[in-house]
């Protein structure tokens, strides 16, 4: 499993939750500091994907008559925004972060079990993962000294909220 791409803070409680039980779980952290003014492009490319989003739901609901907006795509583009007035007034660096969670079982039921109980502290910590599907790229993500090959799975953390996921800070 893999972080999703909408987790504005990541809580270490989850990491220790997801760690502290009798399950055979693994997680992989991948973390690196982004330059100050790649770090703005990137969450202005990304701010921009979100009003398009926004603009394409408005116009679909405009030729069917309804009205309303994406609470969700709202949130996330208030969050992006915030990030950036964040990233430019205080003295701040942007991360890219990438969680991998990877589980093992001798029996499906079993898999199936610690699938569920790992979705179950994502959720009590308000972190979405979801499954990946490239199994040779998850490993290769997972294994000691690995490098992350799925550049899908990055999420973008200020100095404050990535500060909370690396040990001895």
């Amino acid at each position: 499993m893999v972080l999703a791409n909408d987790t504005a803070e990541l809580n270490d409680d989850l990491i220790a939750n997801l760690l502290d039980n009798g399950y055979k779980i693994c997680v992989s952290k991948h973390i690196r500091r982004l330059d100050k003014n790649d770090s703005i492009r990137k969450l202005k490319q990304k701010l921009q994907s979100e009003v398009d989003k926004q603009d394409q739901i408005n116009k679909d609901n405009n030729k069917s008559g309804a009205k309303g907006t994406s609470y969700t795509i709202d949130r996330r583009a208030s969050n992006i925004r915030e990030q950036l007035d964040r990233l430019n007034i205080e003295s701040n660096e942007l991360f890219e972060v990438a969680l991998f969670v990877s589980c093992s079982a001798k029996t499906k039921e079993e898999l199936d079990e610690v699938k569920d109980f790992i979705k179950q502290k994502a959720e009590t910590s308000q972190v979405k993962l979801v499954a990946c599907y490239y199994q040779k790229n998850g490993l290769q993500s997972l294994v000691p000294f690995a490098n992350k090959v799925d550049n899908s799975a990055n999420e973008y953390l200020l100095t404050e909220a990535c500060a909370i996921i690396i040990p001895f800070s």
